[in-house]
């Protein structure tokens, strides 16, 4: 788990000399996550963080006619005065300039760019957040995208046709990892019965099962089945 708004926080960051923790930069930071997925070896690898990576979100630019129509319903839905210049104006600064909430703003994006160049280089990793109010899967370079909105509100969320999920309602995900290397992601929301599942996603299939041929990717990084290569020398050639 790794608290993201230190990442955002756009003012100094306080630095106690006496503390047991030595990550002062971004740079650290940085260092440290990836010191922890490379010594996770043979291990799934699940990192949490409040702020995603990926989003069809509108805090990740994707903006429904409404804003630009009624630009004040933010703060006060029923407020349905059409303003439809200032509503564009206000969709424009949120996707180029950007609140600090925003995939747009200098600090999130910097954070956005190292991220996903991190963990390119390190798949195949699960990264689940929240902050849009909607329920999203994203696969992108080996890696996964979750994004567990609320559980009392809902929000626009961009039409994605590569996206796994994308819906508009409250809920949450539930992951399940299996002693055999799978991997699911389940989807919920609430009805007034109880919880209702929406969809079940498989993220990683095992090594142990056949290949039927779909694609989605095998668990690389833990399962019984999995063969690994031997990097053992052939022989020992003693030093002369």
């Amino acid at each position: 788990a790794i608290n993201t708004q230190w990442w955002m926080h756009p003012h100094q960051k306080p630095e106690e000399p006496d503390t047991d923790c030595k990550i002062n930069t971004r740079e650290d930071f940085l260092e440290e996550l990836e010191d922890a997925i490379t010594e996770a070896n043979n291990r799934n690898i699940l990192i949490i963080g409040h702020h995603p990576i990926v989003s069809n979100g509108m805090y990740g630019g994707r903006m429904p006619l409404r804003k630009h129509l009624f630009p004040f319903s933010d703060p006060n839905p029923a407020n349905r005065v059409p303003l439809p210049l200032l509503g564009s104006f206000y969709a424009a600064y949120r996707q180029n300039i950007g609140t600090p909430r925003d995939m747009a703003n200098p600090d999130y994006q910097a954070f956005k760019q190292r991220m996903s160049l991190l963990l390119k280089e390190n798949p195949p990793v699960i990264y689940a957040a929240a902050h849009d109010y909607n329920l999203q899967l994203n696969y992108s370079e080996e890696n996964y995208h979750l994004v567990s909105g609320s559980f009392s509100q809902k929000d626009f969320v961009g039409k994605n046709a590569q996206s796994l999920v994308n819906m508009a309602t409250p809920g949450f995900s539930e992951l399940t990892y299996y002693r055999s290397g799978k991997v699911t992601s389940t989807f919920y929301t609430f009805t007034k019965t109880g919880l209702q599942e929406l969809q079940t996603v498989t993220l990683f299939k095992s090594a142990c099962g056949l290949n039927d041929g779909d694609k989605v990717p095998v668990n690389q990084s833990f399962g019984p089945c999995l063969t690994r290569p031997n990097t053992e020398p052939d022989q020992t050639i003693p030093a002369q």
